[in-house]
């Protein structure tokens, strides 16, 4: 059976179109990530009353939903499974979009409490990594938001999402010059605007002592590639990490692509995205992260297959 699953994220939507076989084994057959930068928002139309979702976004939004629904049936999907993550949940025409999203691109989207999103985290990070049982904790740097589960083999002890993500601070803090350095003042105002957001769940996950600790998404996979190692499993230690990040706050926008080789979309908001993972690290008292590619989507085929069984 081959199925679609269509992440929408703030950042970017991504898509893995699957083969599920018995067992609850199944193997990728298509890939996609496509930048989107949901969470602007503009007056309405009327100049007055409540925002909406800048237009170019909306549509960016409904052409991405569109051509990933293509895809999917080019590749033979019997189903497609679609989910909207913090842009589109927080969003004032949240209804609208996901209206859009049906009617003009063919896309049933869900949209994912906080709560669901991290615990999509883990399931992905459980199905797709061997933990042999051990108490492990999983972290999704997103564009609008930040997942943070605990759980042991495939039980979810704790499933958080804290407001912090790497487009919303981004927007929110403004923490860049006009080239795009981070300056003291701008880098201890995102510190602390994560440290409050993560107050709240870490003693619950201190108490819960993980002992492995991963870290998804592309603020972890940026740094790890910076360090020069392989991605997948690569271990990332807090001041390793620290050095790396103290470099990017000095380079331009410009330079984070040319010399640092971050994708556009991406190196405007590092800074903020390494501001999440440093000070939860710290919060939490994680000496080091590791990556692994798996996330939201691997966590839709695992609840998929469950289903199956």
């Amino acid at each position: 059976m081959i199925v679609g699953f269509v992440d929408i994220g703030s950042n970017a939507a991504r898509l893995l179109v699957a083969e599920l076989g018995p067992g609850r084994r199944w193997r990728a057959l298509e890939w996609a990530r496509e930048p989107l930068r949901l969470g602007r928002r503009v007056p309405g139309e009327t100049g007055g009353g409540e925002a909406r979702t800048d237009p170019a976004e909306a549509r960016r939004l409904v052409d991405t939903g569109r051509r990933f629904a293509a895809r999917c049936r080019r590749l033979g999907a019997a189903d497609v499974v679609a989910v909207a993550t913090s842009a589109v949940r927080e969003a004032p025409d949240r209804d609208e979009l996901i209206g859009r999203l049906r009617e003009q691109a063919g896309l049933v989207v869900t949209v994912l409490s906080g709560e669901d999103e991290a615990r999509l985290v883990y399931r992905g990070l459980a199905g797709s990594v061997d933990l042999g049982g051990r108490r492990a904790l999983a972290m999704d740097i997103g564009g609008g938001s930040t997942e943070v589960a605990v759980g042991e083999g495939e039980r979810v002890l704790l499933a958080a999402s804290l407001p912090v993500g790497a487009v919303r601070l981004t927007l929110d803090v403004a923490p860049a010059d006009a080239d795009g350095r981070v300056g003291e003042a701008a880098w201890r105002a995102l510190r602390e605007r994560v440290r409050q957001a993560v107050a709240p769940v870490a003693e619950t996950v201190r108490q819960l002592a993980p002992t492995e600790v991963f870290g998804g998404a592309g603020t972890v996979r940026s740094l790890v590639a910076l360090a020069g190692r392989e991605t997948e499993g690569a271990t990332l230690g807090r001041e390793e990490g620290g050095r790396l990040t103290a470099r990017l706050r000095q380079m331009t926008q410009r330079e984070r692509v040319e010399t640092a080789g971050l994708y556009p979309d991406r190196a405007d908001v590092i800074v903020a995205g390494a501001a999440v993972l440093l000070t939860i690290m710290d919060e939490l008292g994680l000496p080091a992260v590791r990556f692994a590619a798996a996330g939201v989507r691997e966590g839709l085929v695992q609840d998929y297959l469950a289903r199956l069984a």
